[in-house]
């Protein structure tokens, strides 16, 4: 059986508004020692303020929040939603961004979908090391589909993650990161040798250029793009840390009904009817500033047709 990947169809774009800032918007520990591979996470040193002032994007979702399927509807957040903060329209309905979550619930150090993910150094993308972000990837999530749809053992669940955690899946779970169009729009560049180069024609670098974005969002605050996409290079020189990845949810029961054949985020949404391609709305209502001309220059970000593709203004 050929093996299959998928993700949403992107809805038609209507007409951009020109606004700023943006409204991008939008088990942690899981193996534990199970299947604790990695090594310990750098530590980011803490980072100074920008030299110069950061402009700040505005963007529409094009359907995207409150863009899910009419049936199932997704269910409705326990909490009622803040009637705080910037609105973010999707579709033909504004839709408010449900109370944040705390950033701890939503990071974790050994990469899981629907979590983001800090960038250690010596990881990469590929390969099976344990270093291998997209290999420790299918590792959870092969692991948690068997436990959750499989009923299997921890053993026999962890033997299953192995065995669907090949190279052709692996490519595939590198490009739903990289198609992500909050992380192309946070960290999207010109592809360098040996970097895997996804639809929107960009990569990711796993580079310390960036700012320091998990610290930003912890304290509610707009994180900034920092890496120039023609160079990697980054604009705010004093900004020197890796990478604060969103790692796109998969639908774990196509997962495992497919033998580990099909990995999808077809259906996997938010409360709100967002897709988990990117993170929660709170976190795409911070919108995104840029140190560099980058959001100027480019307004659509992720690739073309999927859920989490994004245009800002």
């Amino acid at each position: 059986m050929p093996e299959s990947s998928s993700r949403g169809t992107k809805p038609a774009k209507g007409k951009a508004k020109r606004s700023r800032p943006w409204g991008l918007l939008g088990v942690v520990g899981l193996l534990g020692g199970l299947l604790w591979i990695g090594t310990a996470s750098a530590t980011a040193a803490t980072s100074p303020q920008p030299r110069r002032r950061t402009r700040s994007h505005l963007g529409k979702l094009r359907g995207k929040l409150g863009g899910g399927p009419s049936k199932p509807r997704p269910a409705k957040p326990k909490t009622r939603p803040t009637t705080k903060g910037p609105k973010v329209t999707g579709g033909d309905r504004p839709v408010q961004p449900p109370p944040k979550q705390e950033l701890g619930e939503l990071t974790t150090d050994y990469p899981e979908g629907g979590r983001f993910y800090p960038v250690r150094y010596g990881d990469t993308f590929g390969g099976t090391r344990s270093s291998g972000i997209a290999h420790r990837y299918l590792l959870s999530e092969g692991f948690l589909a068997a436990k959750e749809h499989g009923g299997l053992s921890d053993d026999e669940a962890l033997d299953f993650a192995i065995g669907i955690s090949t190279g052709g899946r692996r490519n595939r779970v590198i490009d739903f990161i990289q198609c992500s169009g909050w992380n192309d729009a946070m960290y999207g560049a010109e592809p360098k040798q040996g970097t895997r180069v996804s639809d929107h024609g960009r990569s990711i670098l796993l580079l310390p250029v960036h700012g320091p974005v998990a610290a930003q969002l912890a304290n509610s605050e707009q994180p900034s793009r920092n890496i120039w996409r023609a160079s990697g290079y980054g604009a705010n020189e004093a900004w020197r840390e890796l990478e604060f990845l969103w790692l796109p949810a998969i639908d774990r029961k196509v997962l495992w009904e497919s033998d580990g054949k099909t990995l999808s985020t077809l259906g996997v949404w938010w409360p709100d009817g967002s897709t988990k391609e990117n993170p929660p709305p709170w976190v795409m209502a911070l919108g995104l500033g840029d140190e560099t001309d980058d959001l100027d220059s480019i307004t659509s970000w992720g690739c073309p047709g999927t859920d989490g593709a994004l245009e800002v203004s």
